[in-house]
């Protein structure tokens, strides 16, 4: 399994790098304006002090990681639209749940 998965990301180096840049792009686009608008619906300041971080791996499942604020993305959504959506819902998340703390 170790194998396959070097060989994999390897063979796929230049696509996964091709979508990190095209998501970052994209995202820097509405980053402002998205936590603006979700703090306002949530009803909380975005805490100054936090940074969100995505990871691209190529596993499709995008775990969450509320302790140090971070996420997976799958590297190659069909479009970027699909890959925005996936950023703004795993984003809720960290703000939510800083409410409710």
């Amino acid at each position: 399994m170790e194998k396959y998965i070097i060989e994999f990301k390897k063979e796929n180096r230049k696509l996964i790098e091709e979508n990190k840049t095209r998501y970052q792009k994209e995202w820097q686009k509405v980053e402002k304006d998205f936590f603006i608008v979700l703090s306002r619906i949530l009803q909380i300041d975005w805490p100054q002090d936090k940074t969100i971080r995505a990871m691209i791996p190529i596993n499709p499942i995008c775990p969450r990681f509320l302790n140090d604020w971070s996420f997976s993305i799958f590297y190659n959504y069909k479009t970027t639209s699909h890959a925005m959506e996936v950023i703004m819902h795993e984003c809720c998340y960290f703000l939510y749940f800083e409410k409710w703390k």
